[in-house]
């Protein structure tokens, strides 16, 4: 077998091990393994992005180099199997603007839309929302849309040089991977995306999908459910353990959003003789540019707040609670329409990503949940109360209410709805507790660290080293 590899996160782990040990276990196999590599050459890599504020782009593309000579020394790959990327693109037509996300994601290349994972980038690292304003932003997305091109372009070279059978790429998500994906389509050759398992002992893989391949992520709840060979109790109690451990904070395949907030905590106007409903917001730029998850027939979430907060205006014996999502930090627009409707209404409380109200204490006490799509909703389920999906989401199909417009949500919302079939939920923690599969030469020590064939991936401490922790801690500084 022929195998391509696309790795252009080298300082993020452990992107970059779960490539090593996915070339590790080709080798070992006797399959022929190629992999591109840059050198700088990328207009706006992610590891640029990462560090924007100030000028860190050689530092990085130092760290960068010596993690992917390290790893790649240790998988002993040949030199004639590591291909650069291309000196120039063939493709310079960008328009002089684009006049919205939906124009940008729109933008092909070759019949290839191009346009998707650059909005994608674009909105999740700048934590933007979909009127973030393209044209004060043109600089930076048309940096972003070249290295598409110059990534996609390389890809089609590569792919057809080698004659792949196979590629591997990281998740999809972003304006460095998902040309690579199109590149696959384009020639048909098979792809496997990857990302962090179920926990930082695990990777998984997607075959010829991505992680937000709504559908296939479904399909996959109820796979490992019928195909995991262990007993219907055992599959039960893991699956619960993954709801209390989500409960108490526990980290598993990253980081918990609640450990910062107070356990048992509650808004102080809390009043129980009221119809307390809580609205669980989700942040808006991680599924904007994901087709599968704006299939629905809802406008922005904080549109869909506003219409029930008005509809139950006259009301008073309903108070709604709106909590943000914890990773929600940034003041963005979304953040400032709430401000708006907690200004403007008297039946809300807005409870802030930074606020310690404890979440889970929160859901206890209101009478309905609804949900924008984040593990909340099937959270709730599990915890004994009726969920109202106003998006979409993995376990839409796992005993969620899920109405056809605001108007039939609101009709929901004005009769007592009775508790969800908390037997769904538990199939949906059995699988968040085993997805993927279990590293062989990667030792994760942390999220962020670990060792590969024994070996941390890190420069060693030269003024290099030293010179990029200091830009680093002032960065920090700067941002802070």
């Amino acid at each position: 077998m022929r195998v391509a590899f696309f790795p252009f996160y080298m300082l993020s782990t452990p992107a970059f091990e779960i490539e090593l040990e996915l070339m590790l276990e080709h080798k070992n196999k006797g399959d022929d393994i190629y992999v591109v590599h840059c050198k700088g050459d990328l207009p706006l890599c992610q590891n640029q992005i990462s560090y924007h504020s100030v000028n860190l782009k050689k530092i990085n593309c130092f760290e960068c180099k010596f993690r992917f000579d390290q790893g790649i020394r240790l998988v002993g790959l040949p030199k004639e199997n590591i291909f650069p990327l291309n000196n120039k693109s063939r493709f310079n037509s960008f328009p002089e603007k684009f006049n919205s996300i939906e124009e940008l994601k729109n933008f092909t290349v070759d019949g290839s839309n191009i346009g998707l994972g650059v909005a994608s980038t674009f909105l999740t690292t700048y934590m933007c929302d979909y009127t973030a304003d393209c044209f004060l932003n043109h600089d930076v997305i048309i940096n972003l849309l070249k290295t598409s091109v110059l990534i996609y372009e390389t890809a089609i070279d590569v792919l057809n040089k080698t004659d792949a059978d196979r590629a591997y790429i990281l998740n999809g998500r972003f304006h460095d991977v998902w040309p690579a994906i199109l590149a696959c389509k384009k020639l048909g050759v098979e792809f496997l995306t990857f990302e962090r398992g179920a926990s930082i002992n695990k990777y998984w893989l997607l075959k010829n999908s991505h992680i937000l391949d709504l559908y296939y992520l479904k399909e996959d709840i109820e796979r490992l459910w019928v195909e995991k060979n262990i007993s219907i109790e055992e599959k039960i109690i893991i699956g619960k353990q993954w709801f209390q451990d989500k409960r108490d904070g526990v980290d598993r395949d990253w980081r918990s959003m609640t450990a910062n907030q107070r356990r048992d905590s509650l808004p102080s106007n809390l009043d129980l003789s009221k119809r307390n409903i809580g609205i669980f917001v989700s942040s808006n730029s991680e599924r904007v540019t994901a087709p599968d998850y704006l299939d629905h027939p809802f406008e922005d979430d904080y549109k869909v707040v506003e219409k029930i907060l008005s509809h139950f205006e006259q009301d008073i014996n309903y108070h709604f609670y709106v909590r943000m999502h914890p990773c929600l930090g940034v003041r963005n627009n979304q953040i400032l329409q709430y401000e708006k409707i907690g200004q403007k209404y008297n039946n809300v409380t807005i409870i802030w990503p930074n606020m310690t109200i404890d979440s889970y204490k929160l859901l206890d006490v209101v009478e309905t949940v609804i949900s924008f799509g984040s593990t909340i909703g099937i959270e709730s389920i599990f915890w004994g109360k009726p969920v109202i999906l106003a998006s979409r989401a993995d376990y839409e199909d796992l005993s969620c209410y899920r109405p056809s417009s605001v108007d039939d949500l609101l009709h929901m919302l004005s009769k007592k709805l009775s508790v969800s079939d908390k037997s769904n939920a538990i199939k949906y923690g059995f699988y968040r507790s085993v997805f993927g599969e279990d590293y062989k030469y990667y030792q994760p020590k942390n999220f962020m660290s670990g060792l590969f064939l024994g070996k941390r991936l890190v420069p060693k401490y030269h003024w290099k080293n030293v010179i990029l922790s200091c830009a680093r801690y002032l960065n920090n500084k700067i941002k802070s």
